[in-house]
């Protein structure tokens, strides 16, 4: 006799991946916090971009007034000291001002664009080399995969951050490269992840049934492997992303970060230091800010390898 449960869940469509990955994730509180300050970062980094750009911004960040310097939060601006048609929206100086009376959240908004540039381009570059090697590297092996993993080893060995500041000294600060030269040092361990994953899929009775029926070398890869490969790929893009943005931080901190006039955090928590008792401010609100988002994407990262994981999908179904 059949059981009507069985039956009830035999007549249920299907549910989509998608919808599986979300049924996995949201229990995963600090996941969905991380995904939430994610998107949150990203929606403030847009906005920043619209009110801090073009010929007449709405909020100048390089805009200088020396008679608000080191104004603290929620100050309000002084038209009879300051007459200017770039003042701050609705009065008041919501992050206070800097040593040159810019306004903060003029800068921290222009800065969240700065980061996320950053973190993007640069991940999808170390992205883009890492699958590359490591499918060269997991489906053919052999000498390809001794060559390319020999690579990894000797990048592993040199400290990334004495490599980065090296480069960055004999070429120069700029953003483009500084994205260029964070994804270009930052690709081993997706490399390691997706050859991981392809000398386990290259064994599997799908490839080997593609294979007979005469798939070439890149249909294999890109039709039937990579898909099946992504998923850590995944995970490490959202902690590389972290990685970038931090790494764009200390490099403005100690000056070799994005030239003016670009405001970055980097640059705000290094002008903060020589100000620490009298404008505390300008140290806090991009220390905590750096912290906040570096610590969402992390735990965004954290949830979706383990929502990712199939033994944990199965054990929480």
């Amino acid at each position: 006799m059949t059981d009507d449960s069985s039956l009830e869940s035999a007549g249920k469509p299907a549910a989509s991946p998608l919808w599986e990955t979300w049924r996995t994730l949201r229990r995963n509180y600090l996941g969905v916090a991380g995904m939430v300050f994610f998107l949150v970062f990203l929606v403030v980094a847009v906005f920043g971009v619209a009110v801090t750009s073009g010929r007449h911004p709405i909020m100048d960040p390089s805009h200088i007034r020396l008679k608000e310097r080191l104004k603290g939060p929620l100050s309000h601006y002084n038209p009879k000291a300051v007459e200017d048609e770039h003042k701050p929206p609705l009065g008041v100086y919501l992050l206070g001002t800097d040593q040159l009376g810019r306004d903060i959240l003029a800068r921290m908004l222009q800065g969240a664009w700065v980061s996320l540039t950053v973190g993007f381009v640069a991940v999808g570059i170390s992205i883009t080399v890492g699958v590359f090697f490591g499918g060269l590297a997991g489906y053919f092996g052999h000498w390809a995969d001794a060559v390319i993993m020999r690579l990894v080893d000797i990048m592993l060995c040199i400290p990334r951050f004495i490599l980065i500041l090296t480069i960055l000294a004999l070429w120069g600060p700029g953003l483009f490269k500084i994205m260029v030269i964070v994804g270009l040092t930052s690709w081993m361990g997706t490399t390691r992840f997706v050859r991981a994953e392809f000398l386990s899929l290259r064994q599997q009775d799908f490839v080997t049934a593609a294979k007979a029926l005469g798939s070439s070398h890149l249909r294999l890869i890109f039709r039937h492997m990579l898909p099946n490969a992504l998923a850590p790929v995944l995970v490490s893009a959202t902690i590389g992303i972290a990685t970038a943005i931090l790494l764009e931080a200390g490099l403005s901190f100690l000056g070799f970060g994005v030239p003016p006039p670009h405001a970055t955090w980097g640059k705000i928590l290094a002008s903060g230091r020589e100000y620490l008792f009298d404008a505390p401010w300008l140290t806090y609100i991009p220390g905590v800010t750096i912290l906040v988002v570096v610590l969402s994407f992390n735990l965004f990262g954290e949830g979706l390898r383990d929502t990712l994981n199939p033994k944990l999908r199965q054990r929480g179904a």
